[in-house]
């Protein structure tokens, strides 16, 4: 529920108007895909003019917290989920830690022979694949677009198990024991396709990133993943130390 305070219009900036409704939005009191009043409403409730909103709102869309959609009004983007890419990072625990239920849709998993790329990416010849293909999701919306592929030797029955709500790298440390030495990511911002938008549900952005993913397990390329995010659900920190 948005509540606002009235500004005096010898005081009308509309950097205190943005604030406002900047700390509304991230304190909860507006939720998210909630649709914000109209600018003349805006206007009313504020006693300021339509330039003045107008300027505030634009700062908030500058900020990804609101998007404009034509015809319907303007609504409340979802908070985007942080990673810290300091580490190997588990991307179910990050969704929780915003709030969110985290699920996973598996479009494909199964055994392969690779292909020339993914021999080439892997640095094998002859061994066989375990690929993952799906899609994850935050609450009901979804998020992320990524194919797997790991080394399917050591990993027997996985393609069997139901991963739609599981951590999967803790069941490949507890249950294969396979713990990662080392990794190398990739991140490339991208124009995300048309078949990437109708996975992801997108309609009025298509910026995304790719990220591409290699882990090292007893001194060989154990996976090697591509994936694609949108770029308007994410923020990615690191952190440096002496």
């Amino acid at each position: 529920m948005l509540e606002v305070s009235k500004i005096k219009k010898n005081n009308s900036h509309y950097e205190k108007i943005y604030k406002e409704l900047k700390k509304s939005i991230e304190k909860g009191k507006i939720k998210e895909f909630e649709k914000l009043p109209t600018e003349m409403q805006l206007c009313e409730n504020y006693n300021v003019s339509r330039i003045t909103i107008r300027k505030a709102l634009e700062k908030l869309e500058q900020d990804n917290l609101i998007q404009k959609i034509r015809g319907k009004g303007t609504f409340v983007t979802p908070m985007p989920i942080v990673q810290n890419k300091s580490g190997l990072n588990k991307l179910f625990d990050d969704i929780k830690k915003s709030g969110k239920t985290p699920y996973s849709k598996i479009l494909s998993i199964g055994i392969f022979s690779p292909t020339e790329e993914i021999q080439e990416q892997m640095e094998i010849t002859t061994e066989n694949v375990l690929i993952i293909e799906w899609v994850r999701y935050a609450d009901n919306e979804p998020i992320l677009y990524e194919k797997i592929h790991f080394l399917a030797e050591k990993l027997p029955g996985l393609e069997k198990m139901d991963l739609s709500d599981k951590k999967l790298y803790d069941i490949l440390e507890k249950k294969y024991g396979i713990v990662f030495e080392k990794g190398i990511e990739k991140f490339r911002p991208c124009i995300l396709n048309d078949d990437l938008q109708k996975l992801m549900k997108i309609k009025n952005c298509n910026l995304g990133m790719e990220i591409e993913k290699k882990l090292w397990f007893n001194n060989k390329i154990f996976e090697y993943t591509l994936a694609y995010i949108r770029g308007d659900r994410f923020i990615y920190t690191t952190e440096y130390k002496k």
